[in-house]
């Protein structure tokens, strides 16, 4: 199954780390190990690629770079957003900051995954 995943670093609602914000509980894999996982089931590189994407907008207070675990078929794509929040990248600007953290202007996620699943369509 091809994957393409985001998240902010400074998610405080769903940490990057696997815990949440309710709970502060650990009940998920963080996000790395969630992405190396699907890379696994993929049958991709063990270790993925890795990107700093250009600084867009410097005045969001973000950074984004793009971990790529190779496959032929089913290939995983993470979109790490250094600073960002619990945000949609590229999205509205008007959330509560103080809630929800940055949103980042250095990506469009409907973009990218519009173009991901255009190039790997299943069966």
């Amino acid at each position: 199954m091809p994957l393409i995943y985001f998240h902010g670093e400074e998610d405080k609602i769903v940490g990057i780390g696997g815990g949440d914000f309710l709970t502060k509980g650990q009940h998920c894999l963080s996000a790395d190990a969630l992405c190396a996982w699907w890379a696994a089931k993929n049958g991709a590189a063990a270790e993925p690629e890795h990107a700093a994407l250009p600084d867009a907008d410097p005045a969001d207070g973000c950074r984004v770079e793009r971990l790529s675990w190779r496959s032929e078929n089913a290939p995983v794509v993470f979109y790490k957003v250094i600073g960002g929040g619990h945000t949609w990248p590229g999205g509205s600007d008007k959330q509560p900051v103080q809630l929800l953290g940055k949103t980042t202007r250095d990506i469009e996620a409907s973009r990218l995954m519009w173009d991901f699943f255009k190039a790997h369509r299943l069966p």
